[in-house]
């Protein structure tokens, strides 16, 4: 692993209430590509290995340029959301919930509308569980490797990987940038309280075509007919 370099980038933005998308980067460059596709090994793609058609089928839409010729290599994947729920399930692809977890909350009165999102990020969550998870022991110690070696593989790993975290409202945008070897929480919240202008926009004009309506209908019933020849004719 050592050269090996990842950097990634995830951004969520909070669109109407509770929706919104999700939008992750990964570009790889090449030492780390061809370490992650086991290429002096049982190589596979980066399609195979970050199993797309699985992705796909949780809703992302996915894009893969693997490149083996010196430039970088970029997995993106993109997902919309309508509710807190949604947005915990496809961030839980990327970490579990105690390495990466979030709040939203959405609330609105007839003429205001406020969102807010807050992200919590522990990093050093996310090098234990690999360190602390059983089916990974097991497999190292049948392949022969001692775990001290995994362990310092996964520590030069972390030290060498980057996250963008941005997120993004209609009024509001932040970021944090965080090495793979950090060892505190990071917490990242935006808020966006806005007025409901375009539901004050639908509201005037339905008042003002009420109105519009009840005007003319009423100048239709005061206004006097003019006599046809026939009622003429009669009186």
């Amino acid at each position: 692993m050592s050269g090996c370099k990842a950097q990634s980038e995830l951004t969520i933005t909070l669109e109407n209430k509770t929706s919104g998308t999700v939008n992750f980067l990964l570009e790889l460059d090449e030492p780390a590509a061809s370490a992650i596709r086991s290429d002096s090994f049982d190589s596979k793609t980066l399609s195979q290995v970050f199993n797309t058609k699985k992705l796909q089928e949780a809703g992302f839409s996915v894009e893969i340029t693997d490149n083996s010729n010196g430039d970088p290599s970029k997995i993106e994947l993109k997902a919309k959301f309508e509710n807190e729920k949604q947005l915990k399930n496809i961030l839980e692809f990327f970490a579990p919930s105690d390495v990466l977890d979030i709040e939203l909350d959405s609330t609105g009165s007839l003429f205001r509308e406020r969102q807010t999102l807050e992200v919590r990020l522990d990093i050093s969550r996310l090098r234990e569980s690999y360190l602390e998870d059983e089916d990974v022991k097991n497999a190292i110690e049948e392949s022969g490797i001692e775990f001290t070696e995994f362990e310092s593989l996964i520590n030069e790993a972390m030290s060498s990987t980057t996250l963008n975290l941005k997120l993004n409202t209609n009024s509001e945008s932040k970021s944090a940038f965080i090495s793979g070897d950090e060892t505190s929480k990071e917490f990242l919240k935006v808020e966006s309280d806005s007025i409901r202008t375009r539901y004050l926009l639908n509201i005037g004009f339905a008042i003002l075509f009420g109105i519009a309506g009840i005007s003319l209908f009423w100048r239709n019933r005061r206004t006097p007919k003019l006599l046809s020849s026939k009622e003429k004719e009669t009186k």
